[in-house]
């Protein structure tokens, strides 16, 4: 029997940390202060290579200052565009 005080859910739990953990997410850097860049894997010669370089998504660029203005030049940070909290 579902308790009605609950709500729709009736108090259930989904774990989804499988789900969560697979989606695409745009690594960044914090550059200098209120600059950030986005980390990109380049080919070099027999291996690969972090290049840093422009937001591919303009989208990007209001989360991303926000962050930026909370951390050191050098930190990383993810953002899943797409995904609301």
């Amino acid at each position: 029997m579902v308790d009605e005080s609950l709500g729709a859910a009736g108090g259930r739990c989904v774990l989804a940390n499988e789900v969560l953990d697979n989606f695409p997410v745009h690594v960044l850097e914090v550059a200098e202060v209120g600059s950030v860049q986005e980390i990109y894997v380049d080919v070099d010669g027999d291996g690969f290579v972090e290049r840093l370089g422009a937001l591919s998504d303009v989208t990007l660029a209001e989360p991303t200052r926000e962050a930026a203005a909370h951390l050191a030049p050098g930190a990383r940070f993810e953002i899943a565009s797409g995904v609301e909290a």
